[in-house]
């Protein structure tokens, strides 16, 4: 059980995740993370892991073979995630993990240079993300949407503020898994109710995208 808050140039819209028109799936630059809040109790990465028998421990943090794939090209010469897609980014990890440091940059450039999509984390390492700025962040880049995750009232107390101070343009709050009550979201709710649309945050997005991408 969970919801999210979705916000954009302080607009919060709220919503399920859905089917898209269009997305690009799931890029996982890097696999393995480490458990650090009663959230990562249940992690579907360490069941997945499980599942289908990964020798490596799923607590150790590993490059993949997707690491390169936004800028990936078919044979024909195009990108084998198409222009306008929204790219689920580090879902079988945190890209704010503190054992990829000696990566991340690298999937800036990557992300940057695909302006025509959008990319999409979340995390639960929000106070880290200061020091993962790629230098010409500035207020955000536009084709980022960041989640912060907040399973309980103590840490939707920690993390909460922190995200909210962030210069970020594009923000989702994720209660999930939803532990118990939180009672910190006043301050969205105020948002949330001044909003005059209300929208699943994947179609908002595309149509963002589309609308500044073609």
């Amino acid at each position: 059980m969970g919801y999210a808050l979705f916000l954009r140039d302080g607009i919060t819209k709220r919503g399920e995740r859905v089917k898209a028109g269009k997305t690009g799936g799931d890029w996982n630059p890097w696999h393995g993370c480490t458990k650090i809040s009663p959230g990562c109790k249940h992690c579907y990465v360490y069941r997945q892991d499980e599942m289908y028998g990964e020798e490596k421990e799923s607590s150790v943090c590993r490059k993949t073979q997707s690491f390169n794939l936004p800028i990936k090209r078919t044979r024909d010469g195009g990108f084998k995630i198409p222009s306008g897609s929204i790219v689920f980014t580090c879902f079988t990890s945190d890209f704010l993990l503190a054992d990829a440091d000696g990566w991340r940059s690298e999937c800036w450039e990557m992300i940057k240079k695909r302006s025509d999509c959008a990319f999409y984390f979340f995390t639960k390492r929000i106070e880290r993300l200061p020091q993962c700025l790629p230098p010409d962040w500035g207020d955000g880049y536009d084709n980022v949407l960041i989640g912060c995750t907040a399973e309980n009232q103590e840490y939707a107390d920690k993390r909460l503020p922190i995200f909210l101070d962030l210069p970020i343009k594009h923000r989702s709050i994720i209660a999930a898994p939803l532990l118990g009550f939180v009672n910190s979201f006043g301050r969205f709710f105020i948002l949330l109710f001044k909003t005059l649309f209300i929208f699943c945050v994947l179609i908002a997005f595309k149509r963002y995208i589309v609308s500044e991408f073609g």
